[in-house]
């Protein structure tokens, strides 16, 4: 990921999902690399570890305080991963954060055990009958995910998409 074996400008896209916060020099010159590869108006689709504003939060309080071992990997707010892609020569197209379901299950307490009720009991909660309604069938996990600021504020994960400039 660091010197790819590729003439410049050989590539329309590539895509990166979990590869570029397991290095502990960061990220800079992996996207550099992706950009040197990529032709103009190339597109790069990254996913990255999402530091949502409820970690930011609870970091605050103590939580995540550095550990002693070996480096595994970053976590990014929105802001710092699309520094790096900007500063590497990409306009960001897209950002969307998702897997809300596990940031829920990891960062709250509690969450692990009512997620592995609901679904246990998915079939009982989707038997809703929405009957001369407008409102698409949806379970009730369904419609919170889909919320934009549960999503925002939740996420696990966020993915980019990016145009080389």
């Amino acid at each position: 990921v660091f010197n790819l074996n590729y003439t410049n400008d050989s590539f329309k896209g590539c895509m990166y999902l979990g590869v570029v916060e397991h290095f502990e020099d960061g990220p800079e010159k992996i996207l550099k690399e992706a950009a040197r590869v990529l032709d103009k108006n190339g597109i790069m689709i990254l996913s990255v570890p999402y530091f949502n504003p409820f970690k930011r939060i609870k970091s605050l309080f103590g939580f995540y305080r550095n550990q002693k071992g070996d480096f595994y990997q970053y976590v990014f707010t929105k802001k710092e991963i699309t520094k790096y892609i900007k500063n590497a020569g990409f306009k960001i197209i897209k950002t969307y954060p998702y897997n809300v379901s596990k940031g829920l299950r990891d960062e709250i307490f509690g969450m692990k055990k009512l997620h592995k009720f609901f679904k246990k009991n998915k079939d009982n909660f989707n038997k809703t009958n929405y009957k001369n309604s407008e409102i698409r069938k949806k379970s009730l996990s369904e419609n919170i995910i889909n919320n934009f600021l549960i999503r925002s504020l939740f996420s696990h994960m966020i993915i980019i998409v990016a145009k080389k400039i």
